[in-house]
């Protein structure tokens, strides 16, 4: 099930004036910056990880959940080379939304609607309600309700291309809903793969 809400914009929330909206912007830039570099070390945790279970170890997908759904947080990423491939939207989970802030709460409870945190593998694509998605089974304590729950890889018409930020993206029932440009992308990574590729959803 697909839930989409779009939320009121956040800069109606934290901007009173064009002032309050510039100092706002230069935040969320820096956020930005320090969640770009973030990816490195995440990349190298994942990385041994997957060559100690099998894994690819050439390519992951990584997702940021402290930043804003209105930014680009969802990351194909190139373990060999250290480097970012690609940047797009993705959906949180709408349990997961709290008005008025942009911190994000979790869960694993099958029917909280909320996204859950962890390391999943990419699974076997099927053809659902929505269209083409790929099937995710969590690898952690935090997610591994995910395929009880149907957490699952997939795209929606409603998800913007470009960023939106301070508005937020619609919102998915838990799963990380991407464009479909998106998905066709991480389609030909996947597929390409000789070993399964890791997503890590983190905050």
């Amino acid at each position: 099930m697909i839930i989409l809400f779009i939320p009121i914009a956040l800069s109606v929330i934290y901007a009173s004036n064009d002032g309050d909206t510039l100092m706002h912007m230069n935040t969320i830039d820096a956020r930005y910056k320090a969640a770009v570099n973030r990816l490195k070390e995440q990349g190298r945790i994942l990385q041994r990880y997957a060559a100690e279970h099998h894994y690819s170890t050439d390519y992951c997908l990584l997702i940021d959940m402290s930043l804003p759904s209105g930014k680009k947080r969802l990351f194909i990423y190139n373990l060999i080379k250290d480097s970012i491939e690609f940047a797009g939207l993705v959906a949180n989970g709408v349990g997961s939304y709290r008005p008025g802030s942009e911190q994000l709460i979790f869960s694993n409870t099958v029917n909280s609607g909320m996204t859950s945190l962890g390391k999943y593998s990419i699974g076997n694509s099927y053809y659902g309600k929505y269209g083409l998605a790929h099937k995710l089974h969590g690898l952690d304590n935090t997610n591994s309700n995910a395929y009880k729950r149907t957490i699952v890889l997939h795209s929606h018409a409603h998800m913007p291309d470009i960023e939106v930020y301070p508005n937020l993206s619609p919102l998915s029932a838990g799963c990380p809903m991407v464009t479909t440009d998106c998905l066709v992308l991480l389609r030909q990574y996947i597929k390409a793969s000789k070993k399964p590729i890791l997503l890590w959803i983190y905050n």
